[in-house]
């Protein structure tokens, strides 16, 4: 290729950037008038070309986009993307969700704000791809449905579908009915069109899903139809790219870490826009998401870590094994290994439900991946419910356990005081008893408390925050 024809090339390539940059300066003049929230968020972020990536991503505080895929998209299609975007920026999914499963995690993302928008896009919902029982629930709870699906079902299993209701069929809109923004202006379902991971192939009279890249297919049809057709990552991009988390949901999430500062700055802006009240037409039910995503988040896996390396005792051994670092082998040297004990105290009053028992055996089989070699585990109500607590020395899924009467929080403090060889002790409850009297004696052993639900942490957690005790709660929403 003569130097002539690269100067061309580049003169193309950045003829094509600008055009589309000029196409999406319009809708963002645009939206200085009519939507100050979008146009305030858009504005924190750069907006810059990546021919790496298929369509459009967030993170790291840059928008970038690829031109190819902007130019398959008309000016209303690149507005929905647009906003799209701009709402998971709102939402902190890529300052606040960085999750091991990229591709999950955009997916969890795509359905949390489908949850709260109407969206031309061919964007699949969680009624569409799991039933309406699953429609309303947050990041968490879809990238944890998500990995369960996976885990449980395997990839080459592309039966598990057809136990799930309410899914949008290819050929049918009923599936979408009564819910706002999950069909398009034809009022065709959202898995028309291929936009979805749900979406449908048609190979003659076979219908496969392609929930999961390596799914296996024995139809001849259906393999003959696969090698002829082109890869994923070969074809030219298509408007419906954007929906398809097993197309881009790896590369489009691969970015997100936890980022504090672009977190307050997106916090500011929301707050200016609720001071002024001008919220464009970002629906009510958007607004309340919004304004609750301004809350810190708490964990309680960080809380559990921390308390962790608040009670972490060690011992000192000498060892031939290893030399001194001043002396070598003359003298003996020394290693430290970590003897933490820890008592796990679970509520099981009636006020208690059995699912939130196995959830927190569920923390104690966690408890274990931290490198705690073996906890104590007790069971109380108004009373201490067993006669010596049970030392789990590997993750359980099951324990037998009784007791079902009111709430009582003194028995331990008074068992702590009897029992001072413990560095922590952490109390999964509801919360829901009068404040206890903090130990007497034992003024070592720290206290966590781990409520069941945020409600109940929000009510309850001041009063039971006493000396040398902290609180989370499990679903940390």
């Amino acid at each position: 290729m003569n130097q002539a024809a690269v100067r061309d090339g580049g003169k193309s390539s950045n003829a094509t950037h600008q055009s589309q940059t000029n196409r999406v300066s319009d809708i963002t003049q645009q939206w200085f008038l009519t939507e100050p929230l979008l146009f305030g968020v858009w504005m924190t972020h750069r907006f810059v070309p990546n021919p790496q990536i298929r369509t459009m991503r967030s993170g790291r505080g840059l928008i970038e986009f690829n031109d190819d895929y902007l130019r398959t998209l008309d000016s209303k299609t690149l507005r929905e993307v647009m906003k799209f975007e701009v709402l998971r920026i709102i939402l902190k999914h890529p300052y606040e969700r960085r999750k091991p499963k990229t591709e999950m995690a955009w997916e969890a993302s795509n359905f949390a704000i489908r949850e709260c928008t109407s969206t031309s896009l061919k964007m699949p919902s969680a009624k569409s791809k799991f039933g309406k029982a699953h429609s309303g629930k947050y990041f968490e709870y879809y990238y944890d449905l998500l990995c369960g699906v996976a885990a449980e079902k395997g990839d080459a299993d592309s039966s598990w579908n057809d136990g799930l209701s309410g899914e949008c069929d290819a050929e049918s809109d009923d599936g979408c009915e009564g819910d706002e923004g999950n069909c398009d202006a034809t009022g065709e379902g959202d898995g028309e069109g291929g936009g979805s991971s749900l979406s449908q192939k048609k190979n003659g009279n076979k219908t496969s899903f392609r929930d999961f890249p390596n799914q296996t297919d024995s139809d001849p049809t259906t393999a003959e139809s696969d090698s002829n057709s082109e890869t994923a990552s070969s074809r030219a991009p298509k408007p419906d790219d954007y929906c398809d988390a097993e197309l881009v949901g790896s590369q489009n999430a691969i970015e997100w870490d936890y980022d504090q500062f672009q977190c307050e700055v997106i916090n500011d802006l929301i707050t200016e826009i609720e001071s002024s009240n001008n919220w464009g037409t970002v629906a009510g039910s958007s607004r309340e998401l919004i304004l609750a995503s301004r809350r810190p988040k708490l964990d309680y896996r960080r809380v559990l870590q921390s308390f962790r390396a608040t009670i972490l005792a060690s011992s000192r051994q000498l060892t031939r094994m290893k030399p001194s670092r001043r002396y070598g082998f003359q003298y003996m040297g020394s290693r430290r290994d970590f003897t933490t004990h820890i008592l796990f105290a679970v509520d099981v009053s009636g006020s208690v439900s059995t699912k939130d028992v196995q959830n927190a055996f569920s923390i104690v089989n966690r408890l274990f991946k931290y490198g705690v070699e073996s906890i104590d585990v007790i069971w109380f109500d108004t009373k201490i419910r067993c006669e010596d607590p049970i030392t789990l020395k590997k993750a359980r899924q099951q324990v037998a356990i009784f007791g079902r009467g009111g709430t009582n929080f003194q028995p331990l403090m008074k068992y702590l005081d009897e029992h001072r060889e413990y560095d922590g002790m952490i109390v999964f409850t509801d919360g829901i008893a009068a404040i206890p009297t903090p130990p007497k004696r034992n003024r070592r052993t720290r206290v966590c408390w781990l409520f069941n639900h945020e409600d109940n942490w929000k009510t309850l957690h001041r009063d039971l925050e006493l000396p040398g005790m902290v609180s989370a709660f499990v679903y940390a929403d």
